[in-house]
């Protein structure tokens, strides 16, 4: 303002400093008391989510807390994508699950912050590999990934991922049964895969059948959701 006012040379501070002299550092607060905000915010406990199991609270507010760190959303960003969510889950409602909430998030948020990996997710590349490599070792990531919740979102995105590769439940489960064998240390990737294999081994986690799940046509129906999205709110 004080450019536009007076000229591209005046140096505002200075300008500024001669009414207030003081100067302010407001602390940002943690992104998932942020997303707990918006949670509440767009009163998602009454609004949309009074049907659903309360787990999936839960896992929003683990999967919205990662990745807007991860992709260093701001606080702007973080809003429109849950107007964009509010309306998604309005439309699926009662036919959403909680596997498909969960890779629908992480689209909604890739989508916005990096579109590169978004078009290798839906075009179903051979890049995936990058990705999932990404969810299973990257150390940036593990230092906002701490909780149950959190792995749990996390390997069932890798076994989306996976899946988008065109490999079966049973070859999933073939490749990293031989990959945590063949691991010698106990950290974050080890628990990643932990997590990923009792989802498939387990004939029932959370009352899902994580085995059953044909995860090329739920993205598909995910992608036909956000297409009339665009299209509704163009």
């Amino acid at each position: 303002m004080v450019k536009t006012r007076f000229g591209a040379g005046m140096e505002p501070d200075g300008y500024l400093r001669r009414f207030i002299d003081y100067d302010y550092s407001l602390p940002i607060p943690p992104n998932d008391r942020f997303v707990k905000h918006l949670w509440t915010t767009f009163d998602f406990d009454n609004k949309i989510f009074g049907d659903f199991p309360k787990e999936y609270k839960s896992y929003f507010l683990a999967l919205f807390s990662i990745f807007c760190r991860y992709y260093n959303l701001s606080y702007r960003v973080q809003n429109q994508c849950l107007s964009q969510l509010e309306i998604f889950v309005t439309i699926k409602h009662s036919a959403l699950g909680t596997v498909e909430f969960i890779i629908a998030i992480y689209l909604l948020l890739t989508h916005v912050k990096s579109p590169n990996y978004y078009e290798i997710i839906i075009s179903k590349t051979e890049e995936l590999n990058k990705i999932i490599q990404e969810l299973i070792s990257n150390e940036k990531l593990y230092s906002i990934v701490k909780q149950g919740d959190a792995f749990f979102v996390m390997a069932i995105l890798i076994i989306y991922l996976e899946s988008m590769k065109g490999r079966s439940i049973e070859n999933i489960d073939e490749y990293y049964t031989q990959k945590k064998e063949s691991m010698k240390t106990q950290g974050n990737e080890n628990k990643i895969i932990d997590w990923l294999l009792h989802l498939i081994k387990d004939t029932s986690y959370k009352g899902i059948e994580f085995r059953e799940i044909n995860y090329n046509q739920m993205h598909d129906k995910i992608l036909d959701t956000f297409q009339f999205l665009n299209d509704f709110t163009r």
